[in-house]
């Protein structure tokens, strides 16, 4: 069995030691006002959520929980799958089938060599990538309404070209990171020669997703912008007329309990710049931008606590998503009147 490591983690882990981001003077009540969408203007019915692992890789745990063991343990790459109706949304699309069963033509020698000496993950399971689960859940992947895509890099795009999406929703201003090769991985290797093959990315219809965006005009499913892990990062509301309001925030956080003590996990951390005492996560785009919307899911997450109102916040790769948050398909997470 071959071994991969489907993170951009090159070069050795730094155990920092990291000061939690100051809440002082933090007005909430205009965060939360910025991120909570409206409920939704006409019955929607019940929503299911069907997620699921696309891969996963093994790691400290303390690479994405701060203050965590270094303990490994499995850390999911998920596709969640929501169905309204006859509609279907999907959102972000997780490792490409060709990653999964033959790593290094699909990421370049380079990256494959590189990231082979640190934390490995089993490969030949292609057949687990979205749309085999999706045809597995009785679902058509070429009959998706929108894939919804919380940001470019490989671990949330690599199923874009097998799910036939009538649209491709990603963030604003990030568009570019599209066009280079497997959607942002190629574009870190200088060689050419080290590059992973394209993607014929004219094959897939783009769509420059607006923060507030109305994905079914019901407002059961609105983008909200998430600034500073990569460019163009968002998070994607789902909700029912009433019940448990559920926000996928992609890798704005790496795990819930980051929330409680405001950290953003990843332990591999480099300082703010004009805020030394802030030290965010090396692999974050904006590292500044991501310190503002971890302290805006911190509101929310607080607010709910002095309302009658239950948000899930869902990071991607929480290594506790499927024992803690949501349930691993095939069994369905219900929202709406008639969920049970």
């Amino acid at each position: 069995m071959r071994y991969f490591l489907p993170l951009l983690l090159l070069g050795s882990p730094v155990w920092a030691a990291s000061a939690q981001i100051s809440t002082d003077g933090v007005d909430c009540a205009q965060r939360v006002e910025a991120l909570l969408p409206e409920r939704p203007n006409t019955d929607v019915g019940t929503v299911r959520i069907h997620s699921f692992d696309t891969g996963v890789t093994w790691m400290e745990e303390g690479w994405m929980i701060n203050g965590a063991s270094r303990s490994v343990v499995r850390i999911p790459v998920p596709v969640h799958l929501v169905q309204i109706g006859a509609r279907v949304v999907v959102i972000d699309s997780g490792y490409n089938a060709q990653m999964l069963d033959d790593p290094q033509a699909y990421v370049g020698r380079a990256f494959y060599q590189a990231a082979l000496s640190l934390y490995p993950v089993p490969t030949g399971t292609g057949h687990w990538a979205a749309a085999g689960w999706m045809k597995a859940l009785g679902f058509d992947p070429s009959a998706v309404d929108s894939l919804i895509i919380t940001h470019p890099h490989f671990d949330h795009t690599g199923g874009i070209p097998d799910i036939g999406a009538r649209q491709v929703l990603i963030g604003e201003g990030s568009r570019e990171q599209y066009g280079r090769g497997h959607f942002g991985l190629s574009g870190v290797m200088e060689d050419p020669a080290d590059r992973a093959v394209e993607i014929p990315l004219g094959l897939v219809g783009l769509v420059d997703a607006q923060t507030g965006g109305d994905v079914l005009g019901d407002g059961s499913i609105r983008i909200v912008s998430l600034p500073g892990h990569a460019k163009g990062s968002m998070g994607v509301w789902v909700q029912a007329n009433e019940g448990p309001r559920i926000l996928f925030v992609g890798d704005a956080i790496y795990g819930r309990p980051n929330l409680g003590n405001m950290l953003p996990g990843f332990e591999h951390l480099v300082e703010v710049a004009d805020q030394p005492q802030i030290k965010m996560r090396r692999n974050d785009q904006d590292p500044k931008a991501a310190a503002e919307t971890l302290l805006s899911l911190w509101c929310l997450d607080r607010w709910q606590d002095t309302h009658d109102e239950a948000i899930l916040i869902v990071p991607a790769h929480d290594p506790r998503l499927f024992e803690d948050l949501l349930p691993r398909a095939p069994e369905v997470f219900e929202i709406g009147q008639e969920a049970q």
